[in-house]
This record gives C-alpha cells, structure tokens and sequence, in this order.
C-alpha cells in the first residue's frame, strides 16, 4: 500500500478504532464514521473542515445523524456483510489514488464512495460536491512532495551555512571563507550581506566608485566594511615626538583601512636591522607604523572574522525556523508569516519554543495569543452589541476573541464564496484558544501544542485569503 498524508492516516485510524471492538462482526457504520471523521481536528484534516457545520457538504443532516448515535437513538449494528471494514476501505482508496505517490484524503472518500454506492446520499450528502469541496480544501490534485523547492533551498542554504562556520571555528584563512559566505549570502537574499563580503575580499581598492555610484545596499555594505576596519590615523606616529603622537585619545579611530582581507592577513611586523640601532627617523617612523598597521591588521581580521560568523549562525537559526514553519504549516508557512510579522510573531514564536523540552506549554499558549492577536489589532469596528449573521447571537465585543468573531462575522457575510473557508477559522480560532488556555500544563501534550499552532495558523491563512491580513483595515463597511 502507498505511504498516506497525515489527514489521510487521520481518517484511517478512524475507521480503524470504529472496526476494533470486541465483536468480530461489528464493523463500522456509515454514520459514525462520518460523525467521527467529522470531529478530527480541522487544523490537520480537510475532511473534518468539509463535514463541519458551515463545510457545504453536511450542513443538512449532521445533527440528526449524531444524535441518533446516543443511547436512548442506538440501533442495530450492520454485520460483516454490509458494515465498512479500514482494510477494504484503504485498498479501494488506494485504487482512487492512480498515479499519487500517496494516498490523500480525497482518496479515502473517493474509496468510500466506492465502497458504499449510495450510501452518502442517503445521509445528505451530495458525493460529488464531498470529493469536490476535500480536493479543495486539501490543497493540489497532487500532495506536497516530500521535499519541496522551498525546503529544498532551505536545505542547500543550511547545509552552505554549516560549512562556512566550520571553516570560521577551525580556524581556516578568512580569505578562504569569504567566496562561500558571500554565495549563502547572495542564495539567502541577503543583498547588503553579500555586497560587504564581496568589500571584504576586494578592499576598497578594488571598488573605488563613490558613494552616489552605489546601489543603497552597496551604500549599506559599505557602512559595515568602515564599522570594522575603522583604525587610528597612523600617519600622526612620530619617533621623535612620542608624547605628542600618544596625546589624543589612544581609542580614536577615526580612519577606514581600505585594504581587502587577503591584504590584511599578509601584514607583517617591521623586521628591523639587527645590525645595530636605527638613527634615521624616517625609517624608525616607518618600521614603528608598519608594526603597528599589522597589530591593526590582527583586530580587523578579529572582528571581520566574529561578525561573519554572527551573521551566519544567525541566518542559520533563521533558516532552520523557516524550515520547522514549513514543516508544521505546509507550503503557504512562509508567505502567511510574511504577511505580518509584527501580527503573527508569537507563532514564530511558538514553533521554537516546540524544541525546548518544557516548551509544550509556550506553544500552545503563543498560540492563544496569536489569535487574540489577530482580533485586537484587526478588527476595528463598533464596541457595542453586535449580531451575528452567522449563528444570530447578540453578544457585547468585550474580548479579543469576540472582536476576532466579528471580524470574520463581517468577512462571512461579505464573502459568501469564502464560507467553507471562514467556518474552518472560527472553530480553529476556538480550538487554538481552548487549548493555549488550559490551566494544568502537564495536560498539553505535543500533538496539542502543534494542534494549537495549527489552528492558528489557519486562522491567520483564512484572513490572508480574504485580503484583511495584508491590508490590515480589520473592519469591513
């Protein structure tokens, strides 16, 4: 069988749990499974958003149908013969999946519509618009490669960063690390980066335009280049007035050496003449300058060295979070985190504190806060009474998540072609909230914690879609 997507194994365990009970006969009915796919997190299942109340595909019959599920609405169960087994169930699905490396959740309904010609209809549920609405929701015909380009390119930035810090650590000529450093720059989209350690293996000497000839980022480089090879005005030494060349302020450094960093690392100390004592000032002046360009040499190539290496693990850290995002959220993560990072840090937040032993509790609650976020900051409308055109509730917007409510209220009833994906925020909104309040953190376990992230990434990707994320204005007219 094909390896599945996590929606899809989400679904299967389902109807796995269902078909584990003592009798061997008691297979899964049609109707709980359908209530128990429909009760799977919509942060990590597209059937769950598609079957969930305001989904477009089971907004008729759901409740009936659940409630006869309780005890006092119990009745038979189905036998072998017409009862849903997991195992038919994933081949017909897997023969759903034609050329898919994987079997997504589009197969399993697909399989399920197979499996029981008519059976959805006969609890009001339009097949077609099913696999219609889950193909939808799931994202491509296709799943997500495993590697991405995305990741792929995180990967190649990773591994290029590796590199260069194992050079700077064990002590590799600096001259040797600058052309891959400049490359994990220029492949990073760093621009002003990589203008100032192309400064570096060139020296000014080797890019003599002026200022208002350069790009503002080679400007910008060009700021950091002086910042590091700022130095003393050595042509002020005299041998003969030693009082005199050490009267200003020994820290003052207010000339730039221009020389590239291959230049640098050749500088040598003075020999001088072991033949006896030097009585000609200007060679003393010069041999005294050398010496001390060279000890001026050894702190530049100090501090160039240190903040090369700063500037890459701090990359490094970077990417290595872009790539946890895309790992948890899917391909969208970066260009939603992107919409606003001022908005969506605390998710950011949340996905490092998910490698932290103790961090379980710090993300489930970051992600609280980010959908508190997203009500406070965006909505801007009217404080008072407010009525939903959603469920008709009269409630006073006193709290972050009633604002957030209101605000997707507005956008529900604007955007009647963006239901499906609006009622997956409001109960994601509420998932993500539920859970980062919880009072006993020993109850927050992993799963939860990305649950949590999760749903608030949804909610956040719901509004970017919508256009309110990017434009910020919160309120609709």
């Amino acid at each position: 069988m094909k390896p599945t997507t996590d929606g899809a194994q989400l679904a299967i365990e389902v109807a796995d749990a269902l078909c584990a009970r003592p009798s061997p006969d008691d297979a899964a009915r049609l109707d709980e499974l359908l209530v128990g796919w429909s009760h799977l997190s919509v942060g990590r299942s597209a059937i769950a958003r598609a079957l969930s109340h305001g989904g477009g595909v089971w907004d008729g019959m759901r409740d009936q149908v659940t409630r006869s599920l309780l005890p006092d609405g119990a009745y038979l169960r189905p036998s072998s013969r017409n009862g849903i087994w997991a195992g038919p169930l994933i081949a017909r699905a897997d023969e759903a999946s034609g050329s898919s490396p994987r079997i997504r959740e589009q197969d399993i309904v697909a399989g399920l519509i197979a499996y029981v010609p008519g059976g959805l209809l006969s609890h009001g549920i339009d097949e077609a618009k099913f696999v219609s609405v889950v193909r939808e929701l799931e994202g491509a015909a296709e799943p997500t490669p495993a590697i991405g380009p995305e990741e792929r390119r995180l990967d190649e930035i990773d591994d290029l960063a590796t590199t260069v810090v194992d050079r700077i650590e064990r002590g590799d000529d600096l001259s040797a690390t600058l052309p891959p450093a400049r490359r994990l720059a220029e492949r990073a989209n760093r621009p002003v980066e990589a203008a100032w350690l192309h400064l570096e293996a060139i020296g000014i000497e080797g890019d003599t335009r002026k200022a208002a000839e350069r790009s503002v980022d080679e400007r910008a480089a060009a700021r950091i280049f002086a910042r590091l090879h700022a130095t003393a005005d050595l042509s002020r030494v005299d041998v003969d007035d030693v009082a005199g060349s050490i009267a200003g302020d020994p820290l003052d450094r207010s000339m730039v050496a221009y020389q590239s960093i291959p230049t640098l690392e050749r500088a040598e100390p003075s020999k001088l003449n072991d033949a006896g004592p030097i009585y000609d000032a200007a060679v003393a002046n010069a041999a005294v300058r050398t010496t001390l360009f060279a000890n001026e040499a050894r702190r530049i190539l100090n501090l160039v060295r240190q903040e090369v290496h700063r500037f890459v693990s701090q990359l490094q850290t970077d990417i290595r979070r872009d790539r946890r995002a895309l790992e948890l959220f899917g391909r969208d993560a970066l260009v939603v985190l992107g919409a606003r990072l001022d908005l969506l840090e605390q998710l950011r937040i949340g996905v490092d504190a998910l490698d932290r032993p103790d961090g379980k509790t710090a993300a489930a609650q970051a992600a609280r806060l980010a959908v508190m976020a997203l009500g406070r900051d965006l909505y801007h409308g009217p404080k008072e009474e407010h009525q939903s055109p959603r469920t008709h509730k009269t409630y006073r917007i006193t709290t972050e998540m009633h604002a957030l409510a209101a605000l997707l209220d507005g956008l529900w009833e604007r955007m009647p072609e963006r239901r499906p994906l609006l009622e997956t925020a409001y109960r994601a909104a509420d998932e993500a909230y539920t859970i980062g309040s919880r009072k006993d953190p020993q109850t927050i376990t992993d799963a939860l914690a990305r649950q949590a992230l999760q749903d608030a990434f949804l909610v956040a990707r719901a509004l970017l879609e919508c256009g309110v994320l990017i434009e910020a204005t919160g309120a609709l007219p």
